[in-house]
């Protein structure tokens, strides 16, 4: 179920609780259908069929089925952003100049894993190797300079990038697997395990034997 920003909100002139449910409508008709079917085989007929509305009423939100993607991918993006952002600002305040200190990174994994209970399957297929690599991508640049940041590794490393999406990867992958086969461990083990694999003190013993 998507989610609509508050400031999308406010841009919608008339009847905006009525086009902010519609437009949701629309979103998570599209995105039930996009997780089973191929985007170019998914037809404007069909979202709007399930979604309870008119044909013409599509147009009044999307240029197209393009753009309503689009809209959806930005929409989450907006939101992971904004999560990882408060979540880092807390602890770069808190973990000051130790290196060897995330004191709050179990929040990130929460975060990831969040959006994979709220959002479940549409989250999974974009971020995973059948989605859109675009959505993947950009999760990456959001993800990259707060995870550097917040581990206090040199940004002038040629190791930063490297670390960063390995982090962000196993994260991913951990818990997308997680939420496929969530009945094998709970939620806080889960958690527990992509934290120690992501280690803060480890990252930085790996760049110090890396460049002896």
């Amino acid at each position: 179920s998507i989610t609509l920003l508050d400031d999308e909100r406010k841009n919608m002139h008339k009847q905006p609780e009525v086009t902010a449910a519609t437009r949701k409508k629309l979103m998570d008709s599209f995105a039930e259908l996009y997780i089973s079917t191929p985007i170019e085989k998914i037809t404007i007929s069909a979202i709007t069929k399930s979604a309870g509305v008119h044909r013409c009423t599509f147009y009044e939100y999307f240029k197209d089925i393009y753009d309503l993607l689009e809209q959806l991918e930005n929409i989450l993006l907006e939101q992971i952003k904004n999560e990882f952002t408060q979540i880092a600002k807390k602890n770069i305040s808190l973990s000051s100049k130790n290196l060897t200190a995330s004191p709050d990174f179990h929040s990130f994994v929460r975060i990831a894993l969040s959006f994979l209970m709220e959002y479940g399957d549409i989250f999974c297929y974009l971020s995973g190797s059948s989605g859109d690599p675009a959505f993947r991508e950009n999760l990456f640049l959001i993800f990259k300079p707060i995870f550097i940041e917040m581990h206090n590794i040199p940004k002038d490393s040629p190791y930063a990038d490297y670390l960063a999406y390995s982090v962000f990867s196993l994260i991913l992958n951990n818990l997308e697997y997680w939420f496929k086969h969530k009945a094998s461990i709970t939620m806080e083990e889960i958690i527990a395990l992509t934290y120690k694999l992501t280690d803060p003190s480890q990252l930085h013993a790996c760049i110090e034997k890396i460049e002896l």
